[in-house]
């Protein structure tokens, strides 16, 4: 943890799971809204960072397996699928 002044002190590895969340969430709903104009994703930013440090552990929990499995999906399967010369699933 880092110390901020006499009384503030950042979790890291929360602040660091906030943004995978937050990052995972968007690409996943990217997916259902591809009609969304570019800006949406930049207001809905601030306030899913804001939810997800203020959740229960359980949420987090949710919300880290949906980014690890969203954007590892992104960035392993459609990527080696494309190397391979495969059909994009």
């Amino acid at each position: 943890m880092g110390e901020v002044g006499p009384e503030v002190t950042i979790d890291w590895l929360l602040s660091l799971a906030v943004a995978f969340e937050a990052a995972g969430f968007i690409q996943w709903a990217k997916g259902w809204a591809k009609a969304a104009p570019t800006w949406t994703w930049g207001l809905l930013l601030p306030p899913l960072c804001v939810g997800f440090a203020l959740a229960p552990t359980f949420i987090h929990v949710a919300a880290l397996g949906l980014a690890f499995a969203q954007l590892g999906y992104e960035n392993i399967i459609k990527v080696l699928s494309a190397k391979a010369g495969l059909a994009q699933p």
